[in-house]
């Protein structure tokens, strides 16, 4: 991973972190402390077990949270977006790998100065906590949607939790460029690569969405996208 001298110099105008619990204004005294990173298409941010010394706010690009399962398998816990923070575990070790789905820059942050920070700012504090409860319940709600939903439901759920993430959610056309593959999406929901492209194919033959692009998706019917994502086949 190599510092970009010319990102670098572009510090003052980071994306604010979306739907994430931290607005622009808390993130100020964070942004200070770090180093921009470039992490190039597929690398290792962190490994799992890997000591969590650091905190990563993404300025660009897209990473991914993910676990190799001990049959081979890969799981997906999370993606993280411009403006998110990744690595925020409570243990002092990570439990799982962060990998970047596209070149990307991010802003590294030493965990120590952060929580020396953290003491000194109440607030940064308060936002902090805010961040991981959020992140506790979005858990709880992937549980409910691995565990519970078909594969329909759990795509327009994914769907519609982006329109949230990118700040389109007064938006009566969203669209959304999707940055994470059709693998990495079926890794997210606990299904097949097959039958993520399947429900795409269904979601778009219900005129639900509009497929430009495999990996550009506007959504044409928000209020069907959102019965999709809530009623059993």
């Amino acid at each position: 991973m190599l510092v970009n001298a010319a990102v670098a110099r572009s510090t003052q105008s980071f994306p604010p972190a979306v739907g994430r619990g931290l607005p622009a204004g808390d993130m100020a005294p964070l942004d200070r402390l770090g180093t921009l990173v470039d992490v190039a298409r597929d690398a290792t941010l962190f490994y799992e077990g890997d000591l969590a010394d650091h905190l990563y706010r993404v300025v660009s690009g897209a990473i991914r949270l993910c676990k190799v399962l001990p049959d081979g398998r890969r799981q997906l816990a999370a993606f993280f977006l411009p403006g998110d923070l990744v690595g925020l575990d409570l243990g002092s070790s990570h439990s799982f790998a962060a990998e970047a789905i596209t070149d990307s820059v991010v802003l590294k942050l030493p965990r120590q100065r952060v929580e020396t920070l953290v003491g000194e700012n109440p607030r940064l504090g308060r936002a902090l906590l805010s961040l991981a409860v959020e992140r506790l319940v979005a858990a709880q709600s992937q549980m409910v949607l691995l565990g519970r939903k078909n594969a329909t439901e759990r795509l327009a759920s994914f769907l519609l939790g982006l329109i949230e993430r990118t700040g389109q959610a007064a938006s009566d056309r969203p669209t959304l460029t999707l940055t994470m593959t059709r693998a990495d999406i079926a890794d997210y929901l606990g299904l097949t690569i097959e039958t993520v492209s399947r429900t795409f194919a269904r979601l778009k033959q219900l005129n639900a969405i509009a497929l430009p692009h495999p990996q550009r998706v506007v959504v044409r019917d928000r209020e069907l996208l959102e019965e999709l994502a809530e009623e059993a086949d």
